[in-house]
């Protein structure tokens, strides 16, 4: 999209003709309602589950198969909803479901998890679980309650705050390159871009990867708004604590706690697009330096500005070949060989308590995650 900064004077004109400020302030309000719905669903869907956990020594066994019976959750309005089986191990348990060929496929829980920003969903077959794993179990049906209701109220907060920005504060009356990019965002037309499915291909990693290494490399993937994402140019945020391991095995951990934000692109160094998108991240950059950590701003230390060199065709044809494939479990990322995404995180790890030239356990612990999940093998 071209930055035209100079044309900034012109009155921002919608493409929709039919968003009427009536009808703009009428949604706004009615997506402050929904998510305010959301909410209070979610808490009260986490209570429940948090008191079956504990109701569960006292039940007997004909109450406990009624309870069990029970879905994840109660789904509202989505298509892709894939039907699993809970396997139950000397360990604990993993899940399958059947594919379209009628073929086993095992899913992680972290995918479970990620495959929702592809618009995959996962329930439980209608089915017993034992006693002895009943707990472990409901810790995961909290954690995965958690996460959808999570990206319910992120996308119509999205959608609303998009509505703001270009409907309540006239953004385009400052800035008209920031209207149509929200536009863009509003109508939908970055998904069918090789950037989008990229950003999301490696969201979608970092998450994952922060879900199964986090706790131990003291990982914290943090979700951006939309504001974020156009304003602040920020794709996500990385919470990625210092920590030191002692030779006694005592673990300290370190005040040294970086917030790293990371934006990514295609464009290569030199091209407009690319020297574009350099200037408006270091004018957030020198902001973050003179405001720091407050309200104004986002949450971060630093933002960096990640040029990867993937070709478009590329992009699409993993993703493409990943739809092809019945959107296998973990989603089109999986397609990239491990060394291939090694090559990609190097530059978003780079600088911080992670970095792979400086960090070889955590290089070999990924590499071998990224082996071990299947990357590359579809």
């Amino acid at each position: 999209m071209e930055n035209n900064h100079e044309k900034s004077f012109l009155v921002y004109q919608p493409e929709n003709k039919d968003l009427s400020p009536e009808k703009v302030q009428l949604e706004i309000e009615s997506l402050g309602l929904n998510i305010q719905e959301i909410l209070e669903l979610k808490a009260q869907t986490l209570e429940n589950i948090q008191q079956d956990t504990q109701s569960q020594d006292s039940m007997n066994v004909k109450d406990r198969r009624a309870k069990q019976g029970e879905r994840f959750v109660d789904f509202k309005e989505k298509e892709n909803i894939r039907q699993v089986d809970l396997v139950e191990t000397k360990k604990g348990f993993y899940f399958e479901y059947r594919n379209s060929k009628g073929e086993k496929q095992v899913v992680s829980e972290s995918e479970m998890i990620t495959d929702m920003e592809w618009g995959v969903y996962y329930d439980l077959n209608h089915q017993i679980v034992s006693k002895e794993i009943y707990q472990k179990y409901n810790t995961w049906r909290e954690k995965y309650t958690q996460a959808y209701f999570d990206k319910l109220v992120r996308d119509k907060k999205d959608r609303q705050l998009i509505l703001q920005r270009l409907f309540v504060d006239n953004v385009g009356q400052q800035d008209l390159y920031l209207a149509q990019a929200y536009e863009s965002l509003l109508e939908g037309k970055d998904e069918r871009k090789a950037g989008f499915v990229f950003e999301k291909m490696i969201q979608s990693t970092l998450k994952k990867i922060s879900l199964d290494l986090g706790e131990e490399w003291g990982l914290e993937y943090i979700e951006a708004d939309v504001v974020d994402d156009v304003e602040f140019k920020t794709d996500c945020i990385l919470k990625i604590e210092d920590k030191h391991h002692r030779a006694t095995g005592v673990e300290e951990i370190s005040s040294d706690t970086k917030r790293k934000g990371i934006q990514l692109t295609l464009k290569k160094s030199g091209q407009k697009e690319f020297d574009d998108k350099k200037r408006q991240v270091e004018s957030v950059k020198k902001k973050l330096h003179q405001h720091g950590l407050s309200q104004e701003m986002l949450p971060i230390d630093d933002l960096v500005l990640l040029s990867v060199d993937v070709d478009n065709p590329e992009i699409m044809d993993k993703y493409n070949q990943w739809q092809k494939d019945h959107q296998k479990s973990g989603g089109p990322e999986k397609i990239f060989k491990p060394q291939r995404l090694m090559e990609i995180l190097s530059g978003i790890f780079q600088d911080s308590a992670l970095d792979f030239n400086q960090n070889d356990e955590f290089k070999k612990v990924l590499l071998d995650y990224f082996d071990k999940q299947g990357y590359g093998k579809n």
